[in-house]
């Protein structure tokens, strides 16, 4: 579902595509109902009591998957195949979120960010402003052009 187009290492370009997804969902869900679930819904009934025993955290995933494999006594491991992973070629990060950006995420998430431990991202600090990537991408004709 990730950015396809152009100028996929552009902040701006980021935050756009952020911005416009987010506020997608969330219009469509004002008017049309549930779409693209926020995963406390999946894991909390409308008593906000979990219904699921064990919640694993993606960015964690091998590592718990790993232990819960163990507390039960099972012999099965993920494969070590990345899915969703970030390409080699992408620059961005957080940091590159402005305040617009994290706060409508955090609008749309704050559940999630709530049941599952995750610190708001609030405004962006200086430490985290970064500027834009510069690609270190050195085309092979590059290299001609520079033996003269």
């Amino acid at each position: 579902m990730g950015y396809k187009g152009e100028d996929k290492n552009d902040p701006e370009r980021l935050n756009w595509w952020v911005q416009k997804h987010v506020q997608f969902v969330m219009d469509f869900q004002r008017h049309k109902g549930p779409t693209l679930l926020r995963q406390y819904l999946y894991i909390f009934d409308e008593n906000d009591n979990q219904r699921v025993t064990h919640v694993l955290h993606f960015e964690n995933l091998h590592e718990e998957f790993a232990a819960l494999m163990e507390q039960y006594g099972l012999d099965v491991h993920l494969a070590e195949r990345k899915v969703n992973a970030r390409h080699d070629d992408c620059l961005l990060n957080r940091g590159h979120l402005d305040d617009v950006t994290r706060r409508m995420i955090e609008e749309y998430a704050a559940e999630d960010f709530e049941h599952f431990g995750y610190p708001h991202m609030g405004t962006q600090t200086e430490e985290e402003k970064v500027p834009p990537p510069q690609s270190e991408h050195v085309s092979p004709h590059d290299n001609l052009r520079s033996r003269g």
